[in-house]
């Protein structure tokens, strides 16, 4: 694994959960040796893991994924004869779906109006910014909780008069690894998104900064901004709604999609804003001027949430920043 790591463009979360599934395979087997795991020594974890109550999904993409795709760099860079895992997934038939992936607009508008309350816990001041800002703007961008909460002030970008978020791995990680632009929706401009993006300086939003030095994108451990994001989760289960699959956070993900479709926003412009990969090579040709995702992001209709004013991460007496 440490190999594989320093030899390709694997993301350090990735590396950081696939150690955690090897150390629990090696565990299962009583060695780490990779030479001497057989196709039966992955077969009965895999059954093992199955009796534990994990989904399919889980057990195949995760737990055997992370064998598999160290293994397979054995075979390829070093003199091990073959893939023990290779073929075996856990192939369970997932239970039918109970309900939508995403928040309905009923939970959702919900959610939106608990932010102006915030919490009544005892938080740093980005932590409070992050319970207000982070559901409101995975609500309008549909972008993963991990990309938002390592938010940076100085990623609020403006070209040709048109104000943009640029989404990048250079403050932690992005699933493609990649850059890219996002839209702003109007709403969110009028909640005061810009005015708060600024007022907390060029450093990170949502999480205490590292020390200048620190390279954000191949940091050892748990980047702080997925603390951020755990407690918007945490924050969400306490108002009592069930969230979708039980991950309060990525169900926006879902219902942004789902809003996309019924408004009519351009299906490229909302890949990329989502920070997906172009289906084909003749999606990947051009660039996407800020004005052109500003437009298609304001196709998204308005959540009726009234705004009372009140902001939570606001000390007496003036913004915490």
């Amino acid at each position: 694994m440490d190999h594989k790591a320093k030899t390709t463009n694997i993301r350090p979360k990735t590396v950081t959960d696939n150690r955690a599934y090897l150390d629990k395979f090696s565990a299962f087997l009583g060695h780490d040796d990779a030479r001497r795991v057989t196709k039966d020594d992955v077969r009965r974890w895999r059954d093992s893991l199955m009796e534990t109550g994990l989904s399919p999904k889980t057990i195949s993409d995760r737990y055997l994924s992370a064998v598999r795709a160290v293994l397979t760099h054995g075979v390829k860079e070093f003199d091990l004869p073959f893939n023990a895992a290779s073929g075996i997934v856990d192939n369970r038939a997932l239970p039918a779906p109970i309900r939508s992936k995403g928040y309905s607009e009923t939970e959702a508008i919900a959610i939106l109006k608990a932010t102006f309350g915030g919490s009544q816990k005892a938080l740093s001041a980005p932590h409070k910014r992050a319970l207000f800002w982070v559901p409101w703007i995975l609500a309008y961008t549909g972008l993963r909780v991990s990309e938002v909460a390592q938010l940076q002030g100085k990623r609020l970008i403006e070209a040709g008069g048109t104000p943009y978020l640029l989404i990048t791995p250079e403050d932690g990680s992005t699933k493609s690894g990649k850059a890219w632009a996002v839209g702003i929706h109007q709403h969110l401009v009028e909640l005061g998104l810009l005015g708060m993006l600024r007022d907390a300086g060029p450093g990170p939003v949502f999480y205490e900064p590292y020390p200048k030095v620190t390279d954000l994108s191949s940091l050892k451990g748990k980047h702080r901004a997925l603390d951020a994001g755990m407690r918007v989760a945490a924050w969400v289960k306490g108002l009592g709604l069930e969230a979708p699959l039980g991950r309060p956070n990525h169900a926006w993900r879902h219902l942004f999609t789902t809003r996309s479709r019924s408004s009519g926003m351009d299906k490229e412009a909302r890949d990329f804003m989502l920070g997906s990969g172009p289906i084909d090579a003749r999606e990947g040709y051009g660039d996407w001027p800020p004005s052109v995702l500003d437009a298609e992001i304001n196709r998204l209709p308005r959540f009726a949430v009234e705004d009372p004013g009140k902001r939570p991460y606001r000390l007496v007496g003036g913004d915490d920043g």
